[in-house]
């Protein structure tokens, strides 16, 4: 590793610490202040613009390749700008390049950084969930957290402004948490992660963090079973699954997940083993109403003009912001259009092409992924994108999951 990719490398980790204050001040600036500024896209923005600049003028190797690729993007935001311009007036503009710049921070990132050896330890991940989690439980005993939702369901998220962001931010991370769980750091400092992260998943109202973390838990144990690298008494294990069981019979019921939970089932009258196989019960618990906005969004799509097709149907229509699917993949090719979407693409077998072989965490990006896709708020968020741009390019020599 030279010194300047040494120096790149600090400053992206430096990065990594102030996403969660980036991410509060930002909220603070919005939910308090009423400033109308977003201090988290004016960092990513600048963040992106140096490391695009350092890749173009001081990486030589497949620089062909990035220039072609940045280019690219230019071209087609460019194009993008004319359309709206064109078809929705100057007005909005604002608006639309907000949005598609959340669309494209991803993969411009990511090309940036497959050019980089990041090499962190998985602790710093642990450490700065161990922030976003703390930020979340100071408010919440002091009785001072934002509400995670507006309608409905209840929840609270501390200082921060997006539930699904912090959610998938820490779900992303859940593999992380285990392992430290599982390591051989003191004994208090596991007591204390473990009893943050059980309160504020807890808490949160949201699925997502408390199933990545049971998937994480089941992976990462089946793992260290499979290469005999932990033996388990069942002098231990059947009192700890009995105790589990009965802290989660007594506790579950009194969290916010699961009043969540109740809240869906009594709104969409569930009396029957067989109304849980219906289209409304996937449609309103699982997805959240997501193959609503899917369909509606799919019907824009389809009645749009040829340009729109191929440059995407954009984030407004008659003045007005429309509702996002909050899918990420559909959201991304009925958006930016099939252009968009192809460019959007080629980023990531530009990544493949340059990590293949690489010792990179398999886990986490599959599970970002399925999330992306699920429930959305991964690619299309830079809060989110950035933390899972570094997981997917850190060579740690550390063994990955």
């Amino acid at each position: 590793m030279t010194k300047q990719n040494k120096k790149i490398s600090f400053i992206l980790l430096v990065l990594l610490y102030l996403n969660p204050f980036i991410d509060l001040i930002t909220s603070l600036s919005l939910n308090v202040f009423k400033i109308n500024l977003s201090i988290g896209m004016v960092v990513r923005t600048l963040t992106l613009l140096i490391l695009s600049i350092y890749i173009i003028f001081t990486y030589k190797k497949r620089l062909k390749q990035n220039i072609i690729y940045f280019f690219a993007i230019v071209i087609y935001l460019l194009s993008y700008i004319a359309l709206t311009i064109s078809l929705k007036g100057s007005n909005v503009i604002i608006t639309e390049l907000q949005n598609i710049f959340k669309i494209f921070y991803f993969p411009l990132l990511l090309v940036c950084l497959t050019n980089l050896d990041i090499d962190f330890s998985y602790k710093h991940y642990v450490y700065v969930s161990g922030i976003y989690m703390l930020l979340i439980f100071i408010p919440l005993i002091l009785n001072l957290s934002f509400p995670a939702y507006t309608q409905g369901k209840v929840g609270v998220i501390g200082w921060f402004n997006s539930a699904n962001e912090i959610s998938a931010i820490l779900s992303i991370s859940s593999i992380y948490l285990v392992r430290y769980l599982f390591s051989k750091e003191k004994i208090l400092n596991k007591i204390i992660l473990a009893l943050l992260t059980i309160v504020v998943f807890l808490s949160l109202g949201s699925k997502l963090p408390l199933i990545s973390l049971i998937l994480s838990f089941g992976y990462y144990l089946g793992r260290k079973l499979k290469n005999k690298e932990l033996k388990i008494s069942y002098k231990i294990l059947i009192p700890s699954i009995i105790l589990i069981f009965a802290l989660g019979i007594l506790v579950l019921p009194k969290t916010s997940m699961f009043k969540n939970i109740e809240i869906h089932l009594d709104y969409l009258e569930i009396d029957s083993i067989e109304d849980v196989f219906s289209f409304k019960f996937l449609n309103r618990f699982i997805f959240s109403d997501r193959l609503t906005y899917l369909e509606n969004t799919k019907e824009t799509y389809n009645n749009s003009s040829s340009l729109e097709k191929i440059f995407g149907i954009g984030y407004t229509h008659n003045g007005a912001e429309d509702k996002v699917i909050e899918m990420d993949f559909y959201d991304i090719f009925y958006r930016s259009g099939i252009l968009g979407f192809i460019l959007f693409l080629i980023s990531w077998f530009i990544w493949l092409k340059t990590i293949k072989k690489k010792n990179i965490s398999k886990f986490n990006i599959i599970l970002a992924i399925i999330i992306a896709f699920l429930s959305g708020h991964v690619l299309t968020a830079p809060s989110v994108s950035f933390n899972l741009g570094v997981i997917m390019n850190n060579r740690s020599k550390e063994e990955q999951l």
